[in-house]
């Protein structure tokens, strides 16, 4: 059945669709009435005749608006990952749902309204971390949670791997100059348990969840090929140690490139300048940005950023609005004109009277709206998402398939020699391994964060993946080309 939520605020007295903001000052609950049935129920009710998975948006934003709980995900590097917190974090009995954007890497909880908000925190951190991720807290969050982290748990990842890395170099020295003996196998079987101790919790944690991600593939090939390598096979140890350090190599570059990505977006923030030349008293103090209000006056001096929005009162100066508007010409402006936060003052001083707060400055609206935008998924990067939740349980069946299923079915017709089920067990458990769907999911999101992000360091606004999967299709361009200065 299609129908709409309608949303009925009883502090203004006005009707909001469901999952918009009110406008309205002021904290109140809304109460929504469904138009499928006489009945009423809030947000949190989920309407039994709607349509769909029963998700409040396809991007979140019903749970971003609701979320008494908001963290940032520190080195968030892969959306298997962002897959698995969401996944644990449901699971949790004092979560009513849960939404983590991707690209900015922001986890957002509506916590049960019967469950003790301080300790709904400590668990989500808790679930956050069983998954090999962790949160960013302010000191006095942190001693007021009372989740502190050891020396070890914050160096963990690093640490692991570069012991693996130093024991799989010394077993390939020891093999070079000993050949294969007790020296070398030592040392890869050492290579192979630290990247275990790296990935085997969060394994079993997606395991316990009755989830099979690239954790659970890569502990599975790794520990068969230790119990091959104690079986006879000893050349099988050194392939175990380099399967399981090349994983930990990748996940640490992947975390470098979205690090790197997502930085982007902090870059456009930094546009604006920290502090304000605010004139008072007939003398000028510097005065951080977020504490200026509307209806203050600010000096810029030359060579400087504007530091919020506003309207010149007096001076006349050249800016450079590329950051903003994208054009290139800088434009000449005066008394009563116009400006923006993080545009560049190339010419005289100006005083300017501020016309909104940094929260809601031009600057400020454009950061928000890219951040909305990433959350906005291509068609392909949907489909691939979709794809692999379905494509590793059957990597799985498939590796069960080629070590156990074909040389059973060899043996039993008689086809059966000598380390047959050796060969075939090696080759599922290296199935296992080249099967890790994390390259193809990361693939989509990355390229489109990258583009978004790129754009709107030079002035372009694009809404969303889905926006730049239509402009592809483009096939011609008309530009009408003009000056500003009318030449």
């Amino acid at each position: 059945m299609n129908h709409t939520h309608s949303t009925h605020c009883k502090h203004c007295h006005q009707s909001h669709d469901a999952g918009l903001s009110c406008t309205c000052e002021g904290h109140h609950v809304h109460e929504t009435e469904c138009s499928c049935s006489e009945h009423a129920h809030d947000h949190s009710c989920e309407c039994t005749s709607k349509s769909g998975d029963g998700s409040p948006d396809d991007d979140g934003e019903d749970i971003r608006l609701h979320a008494e709980i908001s963290y940032h995900i520190l080195k968030l590097d892969c959306p298997n990952c962002a897959a698995s917190i969401v996944d644990a974090v449901k699971h949790l009995d004092c979560t009513k749902d849960a939404y983590l954007q991707f690209e900015t890497a922001m986890l957002y909880v509506v916590v049960d309204p019967d469950y003790d908000l301080l300790k709904a925190k400590q668990e989500v951190i808790k679930a956050v971390r069983s998954c090999g991720e962790d949160v960013e807290l302010t000191d006095a969050e942190t001693c007021e949670l009372d989740v502190q982290r050891t020396w070890y748990q914050e160096h963990r990842d690093v640490l692991l791997m570069v012991l693996s890395g130093i024991s799989l170099l010394i077993g390939g020295i020891s093999e070079y100059i000993w050949g294969v003996g007790q020296t070398s196998t030592t040392f890869y079987i050492l290579a192979a348990v630290f990247g275990l101790i790296f990935i085997l919790p969060m394994a079993l944690s997606a395991l316990k969840r009755k989830r099979a991600d690239m954790n659970v593939l890569m502990s599975i090939a790794v520990i068969g090929g230790i119990i091959m390598g104690f079986l006879g096979d000893a050349d099988v140890f050194r392939d175990a140690a380099i399967v399981i350090f090349l994983d930990q190599i990748g996940e640490w570059l992947e975390g470098w490139s979205m690090r790197k990505t997502s930085s982007a977006i902090s870059e456009l923030m930094k546009l604006a300048p920290e502090y304000a030349h605010v004139v008072r008293g007939g003398s000028t103090e510097d005065v951080l940005v977020a504490d200026v209000i509307a209806g203050d006056v600010i000096q810029v001096l030359p060579g400087e950023r504007v530091a919020l929005d506003g309207v010149i009162t007096k001076g006349v100066s050249s800016l450079n609005e590329a950051a903003i508007t994208g054009e290139s010409v800088s434009v000449d402006k005066g008394e009563g004109d116009e400006v923006f936060a993080g545009t560049l003052n190339e010419g005289g001083v100006l005083t300017v009277r501020v016309s909104a707060p940094s929260s809601e400055s031009t600057l400020s609206k454009i950061v928000e709206q890219v951040q909305n935008a990433q959350s906005k998924a291509a068609p392909y990067q949907s489909f691939v998402n979709r794809f692999a939740e379905v494509y590793t349980p059957f990597v799985v069946i498939g590796a069960i398939v080629v070590g156990v299923g074909v040389p059973g079915i060899m043996s039993f017709m008689g086809y059966g020699s000598e380390g047959l089920w050796l060969t075939w067990v090696y080759r599922a458990l290296s199935l296992l391994v080249v099967a890790c769907p994390c390259a193809l999911v990361i693939s989509t999101p990355v390229s489109f964060v990258s583009a978004i992000t790129c754009a709107a360091r030079k002035g372009v606004l694009v809404k969303g993946g889905a926006s730049l999967d239509a402009a592809s299709k483009i096939q011609s361009l008309v530009i009408e080309e003009h000056s500003l200065q009318g030449n």
